[in-house]
């Protein structure tokens, strides 16, 4: 039986990187697209949380953009899991999900909504969900 406090990727930089990644998707209802297009420029913090700038989305092909809010929480914080892998991966500037590599090295360019998918699966599985009823959109929507 998998530790339901542990997950394939609860240490190092891939696990700080999915826990943002998770917080911070669950927090703003992101879409899996809206996730990986994000750069850290779209990102300020103020004093209540997070102000995040959607350039573009599933419902807004014009590119208008949208700004959303994300709050801070006190036990499982999406502010301080952004905070804490942005300056354990080194960046500061392009997108703000980014590929690892084993050893922990990031990549430069964005993840792909299928893997998105694949963190949510795996960090399902690691809590002993069933994996096939979880994917990316299970962030907005709740199981499948």
């Amino acid at each position: 039986m998998p530790n339901p406090r542990r997950s394939p990727h609860t240490d190092g930089l891939k696990g700080l990187r999915d826990r943002a990644l998770l917080l911070l998707c669950f927090a703003g209802a992101l879409r899996r697209s809206e996730l990986v297009a994000l750069n850290v420029e779209d990102i300020e913090e103020t004093e209540s949380g997070l102000r995040i700038t959607i350039r573009r989305s599933k419902t807004d092909q014009e590119g208008a953009g949208q700004t959303i809010a994300i709050v801070r929480g006190s036990v499982a914080c999406p502010v301080a899991a952004v905070k804490a892998w942005l300056q354990a991966a080194g960046i500061t500037s392009g997108r703000l999900f980014r590929s690892v590599r084993k050893g922990g090295k990031t990549l430069g360019g964005s993840l792909s909504a299928q893997a998105v998918a694949n963190i949510v699966k795996a960090q399902a599985r690691a809590v002993g969900l069933e994996p096939t009823s979880y994917a990316g959109h299970s962030l907005r929507s709740g199981p499948t």
